[in-house]
């Protein structure tokens, strides 16, 4: 009897730039790289700005369903990437289109909220069931892992953010550089600690200055780095700037206590460029960043956020140690890393192999 090879026949339903934002992005990594690769055939189907509202919005969406069913019947495998506050949507309408066509599900959650905390009503209801009958769920966190096993969820397996990994850029002098040049990338808004950044920087002596870079949210006050000579806001980034902007700096902030925060791509884009943080002790945060790479504060804490700063000012010998570590760190999230587990899981599941999963 002749040996079924591995099918690489994969469906990718979720969200594609353009615009570029943390989730677009996230999958667009994921969907070069397999598409680099000749043993994959690969079916993309943007889901960026098909929700609507309306006749027009219904059939919009309708249309995208029909497209989704043809592809799912051409593939081997399905798989949805999506938002939180999209799988009470999308989700439904996959785990049909993978039933109808006898195709194995994955759903892979973006962010760190659960929708347990998030979704209300039918809308969270529908979303549990999807992630309770999906043949795989991948969470974006060990934290949503580990509640999804407390609520009886199995197939439940943790599949962090990622990033491409550049070339690695001249190492500095293990023995020389000092902690004076701050930088914050990621949105401008209170839920990211700005306004404890701006508390903060009023702390500081003289010697440290805090860059900021990203798009201002709407409802935050244009005013909150007034009276903030530390301070400088500079604009919002593209994709392909963040890491060089990042290595134009000594250290990374991020005093975020946003509910949904999961691993942000900051801190990776971070490491990347050689950079150690200065983050929150907040949700799945410490997941990723550790002593050896990083400080923590606790959430809307200014006192300790300029206190984690002056120490690594002055302390230069702890931020190199600190500094030497990043490269290790950012590699174990590189992007050809996880979309090799992401492959091979597609694989086990479109041949049947539950043993291949555990």
């Amino acid at each position: 009897m002749e040996v079924k090879t591995a099918p690489a026949r994969i469906l990718i339903v979720g969200p594609m730039p353009p615009p570029p934002s943390g989730t677009t992005t996230l999958l667009e990594y994921l969907v070069d790289i397999l598409q680099s690769d000749p043993s994959v055939e690969l079916h993309v189907v943007n889901t960026l700005g098909v929700r609507g509202k309306g006749l027009r919005g219904a059939m919009r969406f309708l249309r995208m369903i029909r497209s989704i069913h043809g592809f799912a019947r051409r593939s081997d495998i399905v798989t949805l990437h999506c938002s939180t506050t999209g799988l009470h949507v999308m989700g439904p309408a996959m785990y049909l289109i993978a039933r109808m066509t006898g195709k194995p599900l994955i759903v892979r959650k973006f962010a760190g909220d659960d929708v347990q905390t998030t979704l209300r009503g039918a809308g969270r209801w529908l979303a549990e069931y999807v992630l309770r009958h999906t043949d795989l769920y991948l969470a974006e966190s060990k934290l949503l892992v580990d509640a999804a096993r407390a609520r009886g969820i199995s197939r439940v397996e943790w599949y962090p953010n990622s990033r491409p990994i550049p070339a690695a850029a001249e190492e500095p002098d293990p023995d020389e550089g000092s902690c004076s040049r701050y930088v914050y990338i990621g949105r401008v808004n209170e839920s990211k600690g700005m306004q404890v950044l701006a508390e903060a920087s009023s702390r500081l002596p003289e010697g440290i200055s805090i860059d900021v870079y990203g798009p201002w949210a709407d409802d935050f006050p244009r005013n909150v780095f007034d009276g903030c000579p530390k301070i400088k806001y500079h604009g919002a980034l593209q994709p392909e700037e963040i890491v060089p902007t990042f290595r134009m700096y000594d250290a990374s902030l991020l005093p975020t206590h946003y509910r949904g925060e999961g691993y942000p791509g900051a801190i990776l884009e971070s490491f990347l460029a050689g950079l150690p943080v200065i983050v929150t002790r907040w949700r799945a945060i410490p997941e990723i960043v550790d002593e050896n790479v990083g400080l923590f504060v606790e959430p809307k804490d200014a006192a300790g956020l300029a206190d984690a700063m002056i120490r690594l000012h002055d302390d230069p010998a702890h931020f190199r140690r600190l500094r030497s570590n990043t490269r290790a760190q950012a590699e174990y999230f590189a992007a050809d890393r996880w979309a090799g587990y992401f492959l091979d899981r597609c694989r086990a599941l479109a041949v049947g192999s539950e043993s291949r999963l555990r």
